[in-house]
């Protein structure tokens, strides 16, 4: 299944709800509660401060990624990217594809805030 972005602000609200707590979930079990909890609320909350989302799209996923990346290179993967992948992923957002160009998800001025 891949989300159909066609389908409605409730519909993709409540695959990005699931997608958040997956990866939450999967941050927790890697690297236990009280440290993948942190992670995932260091993600959340950067990701709101770093990005003006509107709408629900595949790009929160990179841009997931690219505030877990701790050496501004996505070629080489990010510390969580499987955690995180598994979490988007198992609420069908589309795979993670490289190379992005880097204005496609991230404004110029926006550096990692998690590392």
């Amino acid at each position: 299944m891949t989300l159909d972005f066609q389908r409605g602000d409730n519909f993709l609200g409540l695959r990005f709800m699931g997608a958040l707590w997956k990866v939450r979930a999967e941050l927790e079990a890697f690297h236990g509660i009280p440290l993948g909890g942190d992670i995932a609320d260091a993600l959340f909350l950067g990701w709101m401060n770093a990005f003006d989302q509107d709408r629900v799209h595949s790009i929160i996923m990179y841009q997931w990624l690219l505030l877990d990346d701790d050496d501004h290179n996505l070629s080489n993967g990010t510390p969580n990217i499987v955690l995180i992948e598994n979490g988007f992923q198992g609420n069908a957002f589309p795979p993670f594809r490289y190379p992005l160009t880097f204005g496609e998800v991230l404004p110029a001025n926006v550096v990692s805030i998690c590392h």
